[in-house]
């Protein structure tokens, strides 16, 4: 459901997904260090903190 509501589909975005699900589901706040913000931040909004890392 993620990936359909960001507008994404595919198998290389399916780690994404996964760990924006889990990350939605984390009590706030949630900050998450990653090299690719930009997938995350489609998948998660502003309900998570992406630190590029």
């Amino acid at each position: 459901m993620l990936l359909a509501a960001a507008g994404l589909h595919g198998h290389e975005y399916a780690l994404d997904a996964f760990v924006a699900a889990i990350a939605l589901t984390s009590p706030a706040p949630v900050r998450f260090p990653t090299s690719d913000p930009e997938d995350l931040l489609m998948l998660c909004g502003t309900g998570i903190r992406v630190i590029k890392g």
